[in-house]
């Protein structure tokens, strides 16, 4: 129970940070944009950190082997999403477009990776 409590938590705040990225759209200048983006990684992040600690913890009670194979999983995704990131917010360098490209493409991918961690805890519980 407490398990499908904890995902159920971890769908909704993703689900806002998408929401979230839907209105930076409708900000009213770069500036804000720029902000309300930096907001929606921050979002998707909180979702991200919360989703991991559940899947990890099914994982682990599965076998501690799948834990240490998971968390490099997720220590080499970190640098992935970051380096993806900055290679798509690339052509915006220097300019005042930079920090949105770069922080909506954060909680984009940062979104999709608390999608795929609940996937694989939906695998465990099995």
């Amino acid at each position: 129970m407490l398990k499908r409590v904890i995902c159920c938590i971890g769908l909704v705040v993703s689900m806002a940070s998408i929401a979230r990225a839907e209105d930076c759209a409708q900000a009213p200048n770069q500036t804000a944009m720029n902000i309300c983006a930096d907001e929606a990684y921050k979002a998707a992040d909180r979702a991200l950190n919360a989703q991991y600690a559940a899947t990890r913890k099914a994982v682990l009670a599965y076998d501690p082997e799948g834990d240490k194979l998971l968390i490099a999983a997720q220590r080499a995704w970190v640098p992935f999403r970051d380096a993806h990131c900055a290679a798509s917010s690339f052509a915006f360098k220097g300019g005042t477009m930079e920090p949105f490209v770069r922080g909506m493409c954060l909680a984009r991918t940062t979104t999709e990776r608390t999608t795929e961690l609940k996937r694989m805890l939906d695998d465990y519980a099995h």
